[in-house]
């Protein structure tokens, strides 16, 4: 195992070890990971340690355990949100006011695992993340400043 906080169960280390296993992509989607006395021994533990941080994980979404089919890294599904965002432009438009907007941040990056989390709801191939300021003619309105994550 790599650098493990001492502070923290063993078998916790070892969830956070097999995390970035999957997050690196040595352990790949769909694919069966080693049995657990195998890993009881790369981790220098008992085998009931391991089963306890495969069976959380499995709790999570993070692994699909099946009785003498292995255990799988769940593989991710589709998932889409639709939702309505307000059109500002418009409604600076509507009342005779010009409209101006500066792009201030636009980053794509990878969601970061997150223990505690239930991982079924974060299975996302990248987070972008857009920050514009607007801002008009009109002294009726404010500018504004708008966030999506």
């Amino acid at each position: 195992m790599k650098k493990s906080n001492e502070r923290l169960p063993v078998y916790q280390n070892i969830k956070t070890e097999i995390r970035e296993w999957i997050q690196t992509g040595i352990w790949k989607q769909g694919g069966l990971i080693p049995v657990e006395v195998t890993l009881a021994k790369e981790f220098g533990c008992a085998r009931a340690t391991v089963n306890r941080a495969l069976r959380e994980l499995a709790e999570e979404g993070i692994f699909e355990r099946r009785r003498k089919a292995g255990t799988r890294v769940v593989m991710p599904t589709g998932r889409s949100a639709n939702f309505e965002i307000p059109r500002i432009r418009l409604e600076i438009e509507e009342t005779g006011a010009t409209y101006h907007y500066a792009l201030l941040l636009r980053e794509v990056t990878v969601p970061p695992l997150m223990s505690g989390v239930n991982w079924k709801l974060l299975r996302k191939s990248a987070l972008f993340t857009c920050i514009v300021c607007t801002t008009q003619t009109n002294p009726h309105f404010n500018s504004r400043i708008a966030g999506l994550t």
